[in-house]
């Protein structure tokens, strides 16, 4: 399945004529694997609370989050086995960006990790886990070879 892509690009380009191939005849089946693909995908979410776990729902079709706290929050990871069928296999991974949709800097997004997550950030001084308003965080999860995952956080900043 993780040539699938090359393969599509690769009959895609023929049936255009970009490349001169042979034609392909008889019946032929090819299956998109969803999970695989990354799209786009879009989903707003918002809290009152001090401390929310993401629901697995808020990652299963969307790469583009817009949480809005309106309070100081902390949004706690899925549990590792609660994502295995987004990323099931060792090495397949996933990039998020979430978005601090608050309009003032006065309610912050800290993310913390659930059960079976390992969750790093780029070394810096001053580097932290909270987003600010209005900034993104990029959030690549990646499933690691003992069924854990692992986070990747980088933050971006309004300018």
């Amino acid at each position: 399945m993780k040539y699938l892509k090359y393969i599509i690009l690769a009959i895609i380009c023929f049936s255009i004529g970009y490349y001169s191939a042979p034609k392909i005849f008889g019946a032929r089946t090819f299956t998109y694997d969803y999970y695989n693909v990354e799209n786009g995908g879009y989903v707003a979410s918002s809290t009152s609370n001090a401390a929310v776990t993401l629901p697995f729902s808020i990652f299963d079709g969307n790469n583009y989050i817009d949480y809005t706290p309106n309070i100081d929050t902390t949004l706690t990871l899925p549990a590792s086995s609660t994502m295995s069928t987004l990323i099931p296999d060792v090495g397949d991974n996933r990039t998020y960006l979430i978005r601090n949709a608050s309009s003032t800097a006065v309610a912050t997004i800290t993310l913390a990790e659930g059960t079976g997550n390992d969750l790093q950030i780029l070394e810096a001084t001053g580097a932290d886990l909270v987003v600010e308003g209005l900034d993104v965080a990029e959030l690549k999860m990646i499933r690691k070879n003992d069924t854990n995952i692992l986070y990747l956080f980088k933050e971006y900043t309004e300018q």
